[in-house]
């Protein structure tokens, strides 16, 4: 029988999908003119799209097979879609909590790995074709020595991130966080972390829907 502790936890940070509060750069219409769009989204399409992105990647999660999956929400964690999103793929629903994005993945992380899952693998929901394999493979370097895992993003931030022990400094203060400098930052701290002896592994590219290109 596997233990508790022998278990990856796979995380999934996404927010309710009220409109207005979610993927409101797709909502541009200066960002849809470039496109030669003919209208940008309107709030309540860019807050379909994001249930859905959130659907398409809980059910990834399902299909990679790690065992714990948990649904971290910004915002209503009891709203309908949600719930039924994390029922039909077998999430837990928990509530971020934090004062930024790196202070809500830093706590997520921590609060797994108390919580007995040998390593946590978080991922966003803006990623909504991501393969399992991907993920699979983080459990895997983190279940094999690994200590930090991160998945970067072309728009210069990261799709993955995962880790089998805390660590806080990987998110401190100093980030901007949803800008083009999230990566470079990043990857800065990882190259001092693996400095002092910390092993790193990295994913390859992969894309993110924040705005109409």
């Amino acid at each position: 029988m596997t233990r508790a502790g022998d278990e990856p936890c796979l995380v999934v940070f996404a927010r309710a999908p009220v409109a207005g509060q979610v993927k409101t750069r797709l909502c541009s219409p200066v960002a849809a003119a470039e496109l030669g769009a003919p209208a940008a989204l309107t709030a309540e399409q860019a807050a379909a799209v994001h249930a859905a992105f959130v659907s398409d990647v809980c059910r990834t999660g399902t299909r990679s097979g790690i065992p714990r999956r948990r649904l971290y929400v910004a915002g209503d964690a009891a709203h309908p879609q949600l719930v039924g999103i994390a029922r039909d793929h077998g999430f837990a629903i928990r509530a971020q909590a934090g004062a930024d994005l790196g202070a809500r993945m830093a706590a997520a992380i921590a609060d797994e790995l108390a919580a007995g899952a040998s390593a946590v693998v978080l991922v966003g929901t803006d990623s909504p074709t991501l393969p399992p394999a991907y993920l699979q493979r983080a459990a895997a370097w983190l279940g094999d020595g690994a200590e930090v895992v991160l998945g970067p993003a072309a728009d210069g931030g990261y799709y993955l991130v995962g880790a089998r022990r805390p660590l806080p400094q990987l998110f401190a203060a100093g980030i901007s966080w949803g800008t083009s400098q999230v990566l470079p930052a990043t990857l800065l701290r990882l190259r001092e972390l693996a400095a002092t002896g910390t092993r790193v592994a990295l994913l390859p590219f992969f894309y993110d829907v924040d705005t109409p290109q």
